[in-house]
């Protein structure tokens, strides 16, 4: 009776697995028992493309409108220096200032307390959050890494549900090598980049590559893939990308 009760259980896993990620309330995906405080109530619209989906609450259809104008382009762009097209259709959900975004359970799957101050996890799956800060350069360059890092773990951990939690039991990649490849395929080359670079270099702070977080990983991340870009040519990272 215990093997068949254990059996049954197995085989019902993948079920209720399906329906945990099919759960989308006020434009959030939920995971029981982890929510953060919402302050505000947020009434849901959205716009629809081909590639992507965009949702926005109240008095945020502008910034809704400028992120349609400039997505499908971006998308397209990463997708051929990718020389991959993306399966699923991206989520693209928009706050309209940076407290309503800590107010977001997207991406809310840690469980630790200490996030749950929201502002932590901008991409989950192919569910992407922005926020807007009143400077429409940083946002563009925030849209940017977004979908680069979206593209990106679709490449790696496959589309549907069953191939991507697969994939990731059995790849668990550092920081600088997703995020570092999303702000190289985001932002040119710069002296800022350069210069934080150096200073990194000079402080013997990329010794230990694979403890890098933050802002460091992706700076020393970024370096890393222009060097193979320039080095060995354009095809080299959507070739590695698949290698790995």
């Amino acid at each position: 009776m215990i093997r068949k009760i254990v059996f049954l259980i197995i085989c019902l896993i993948p079920c209720f697995l399906e329906i945990t990620y099919a759960q989308f309330y006020n434009g959030h995906q939920m995971d029981f028992g982890k929510k953060r405080v919402q302050y505000n109530d947020f009434f849901w619209s959205y716009i629809k493309g081909d590639k992507y989906d965009i949702y926005f609450n109240q008095e945020g259809e502008a910034i809704a409108r400028f992120t349609d104008q400039f997505v499908y382009n971006e998308i397209v762009r990463i997708e051929k220096m990718l020389n991959y097209e993306l399966k699923d259709k991206l989520i693209l959900v928009v706050f309209n200032k940076y407290s309503d975004f800590k107010q977001s359970n997207i991406g809310l799957i840690t469980g630790k307390t200490e996030y749950n101050t929201g502002g932590v996890t901008k991409i989950n799956r192919n569910k992407i959050s922005l926020f807007f800060q009143g400077n429409h350069l940083e946002y563009e360059k925030q849209i940017k890494e977004t979908i680069a890092e979206a593209i990106i773990t679709e490449m790696l951990l496959g589309s549907s549900l069953s191939e991507n939690m697969s994939s990731s039991a059995l790849l668990n990649l550092p920081d600088w090598f997703v995020k570092g490849l999303g702000s190289y395929l985001a932002e040119e080359w710069s002296m800022d980049i350069e210069n934080k670079v150096k200073d990194g270099i000079l402080c013997g702070s990329y010794l230990q590559l694979n403890h890098l977080a933050d802002d460091d990983a992706k700076i020393a991340g970024h370096s890393f893939w222009k060097y193979l870009n320039d080095y060995y040519g354009g095809t080299i990272i959507p070739d590695l990308l698949f290698i790995t």
